[in-house]
């Protein structure tokens, strides 16, 4: 499964929010669900629309990815 907005690179898993496959790129964590960037300020006012869990395994990937790329995107809009 591809992700919807970047389609040449590969989902991780689904938006826990609006249900969309997203990469690595595009992940977010929020309270411990991960969510696409497009969600993570609605969480923030909104709310959850649904109470998708993630998996433990998938969330300590997306951390790991985080910590390792965590100086590349200061600066720049993600998305």
């Amino acid at each position: 499964m591809k992700c919807y907005k970047h389609h040449e690179e590969e989902a991780v898993g689904i938006c826990t929010n609006c249900g969309k496959a997203i990469c690595l790129n595009c992940t977010r964590e929020k309270m411990g669900k991960l969510v696409c960037f497009r969600c993570a300020n609605k969480v923030d006012y909104e709310g959850f629309k649904s109470d998708r869990l993630v998996s433990k395994e998938l969330l300590y990937e997306f951390r790991k990815w985080e910590e390792l790329h965590k100086d590349e995107g200061k600066g720049r809009y993600a998305g």
